[in-house]
């Protein structure tokens, strides 16, 4: 019942919509939550997840790790008015969940290409935003990465009844990049072992 659509967007609902909101600036990422709020409300999956993927690039992973009683939802004017703030991070988990499985989170890779090449070191949370967001201005990326998988300590570290894993957003936010060959990754890769910076240097923008 948690994440029933129509529970959700019943409390949907409750939103103020607040113009100078409380839990935008209690967001680390300033992600304007009343507007994806409102286009969940309004049964717009595409909008919302737009929303949300402006300020952070794996919102999915972070509906499930980030402390939101600390952060938006502990900033929520609802939590102030009724003891009940808007279910922030169960929302924009069904948002995320919604729009992966509709295909639309993939990675948008422009037509035209830059000619830079990028070295990205590291496929952590991190390394993925940035390797995603240099992909979607245009340049070629390449991301090392030590372990035999991406995801960083989200991943490998918490254990799996507290969080079951990013495989498959990780996998569905890539997808486009690969396909087009504006991704590589190469694995067993550690930065002052196998890859050094000065050889990176020469060989990447």
């Amino acid at each position: 019942r948690q994440f029933s659509l129509d529970a959700l967007r019943e409390e949907s609902r409750r939103c103020h919509l607040c113009e100078a909101a409380n839990c935008v600036e209690a967001c680390p990422a300033r992600m304007d939550v009343p507007a994806f709020v409102k286009a969940f409300a309004d049964n717009d999956i595409h909008t919302a997840y737009t929303v949300m993927r402006r300020s952070n690039v794996l919102p999915e992973m972070c509906s499930h790790l980030c402390p939101t009683h600390l952060m938006c939802e502990g900033a929520c004017v609802e939590g102030l008015l009724t003891g009940r703030p808007v279910p922030i991070a169960d929302i924009q988990y069904i948002i995320s969940w919604l729009a992966r499985s509709q295909e639309q989170i993939g990675a948008r890779v422009p037509a035209s290409r830059t000619g830079r090449k990028i070295a990205v070191v590291g496929g952590g949370p991190a390394g993925l935003a940035c390797a995603v967001t240099l992909i979607e201005k245009g340049h070629a990326v390449t991301i090392f990465e030590r372990e035999d998988q991406l995801g960083g300590a989200p991943e490998l570290a918490i254990r799996s009844s507290r969080y079951a894993g990013a495989k498959a957003e990780i996998d569905a936010i890539l997808q486009p990049a690969l396909k087009a060959g504006r991704l590589e990754t190469n694995f067993g890769q550690e930065l002052g072992r196998t890859i050094h910076l000065e050889d990176l240097r020469k060989q990447y923008d």
